[in-house]
């Protein structure tokens, strides 16, 4: 998965990943307006982000997380 990656090497021991099946827990999904799927919501440290889509490009998703490029 591109986000464990992603985390292992940006933020090792400074992360915790929740997988969300909308489907099993539709009512999550509601709660955290997840309307799109694959949605990715950043909530600690604040502001909580939303990230849409594919996780390919490591430097697009680190600059939308408010995280410093590598």
């Amino acid at each position: 998965m591109n986000l464990e990656r992603l985390c292992r090497e940006h933020l090792p021991d400074r992360h915790h990943i929740d997988v969300i099946d909308v489907l099993s827990e539709p009512e999550r999904a509601i709660k955290d307006k997840v309307l799109i799927t694959p949605t990715l919501l950043k909530l600690e440290p604040r502001p909580v982000r939303t990230i849409i889509g594919n996780l390919g490009n490591s430097l697009v998703v680190l600059q939308a997380l408010g995280l410093p490029p590598v």
